[in-house]
C-alpha cells in the first residue's frame, strides 16, 4: 500500500539568514525554510487573501509574497484619442436610449 504524503502549503516570508537570504514559513508550528534560489515556481499561500499561488521571479523579490489578485497594479493610461472615441460611441448609445424612452413616454 502506498503511503499518502500530506503536502503543506507554506506562507513564506523573506528573512536574512547567516549566509544568504532565505524564506521561512510563518504558519504556526511549521519550521520549513528554503533558500532564495529555490523559491521560484513553488506553491505558496497568499499573505492577504489566503489563496494558493505560484511564486514567480517578480514575486520572489517581495518580503511577503502574495498573489496577483492582491497586488497593487499600475493602471495603464488611456490615450486621449481612444477616450474621445469611447465617449463618442457612448454618447451615440445614450442618444438612442433617450429617443426610445421619450417615444415610450409620449404614447
Amino acid at each position: 500500500m502506498v503511503a499518502l504524503i500530506k503536502h503543506n502549503i507554506h506562507k513564506y516570508m523573506k528573512v536574512n539568514g547567516k549566509e544568504s537570504v532565505i524564506y521561512r514559513c510563518m504558519e504556526p508550528g511549521c519550521s520549513h525554510w528554503i533558500r532564495s534560489i529555490f523559491i521560484v515556481n513553488r506553491i505558496a499561500k497568499c499573505w492577504y487573501c489566503g489563496n494558493n499561488f505560484i511564486i514567480t521571479k517578480e514575486l520572489a523579490r517581495l518580503t511577503k509574497p502574495h498573489c496577483d489578485n492582491c497586488t497593487n497594479k499600475k493602471v495603464k493610461p488611456v490615450k486621449p484619442s481612444e477616450a474621445n472615441e469611447f465617449l463618442t460611441e457612448l454618447g451615440d448609445e445614450d442618444d438612442k436610449l433617450d429617443k426610445k424612452v421619450v417615444g415610450e413616454l409620449d404614447s
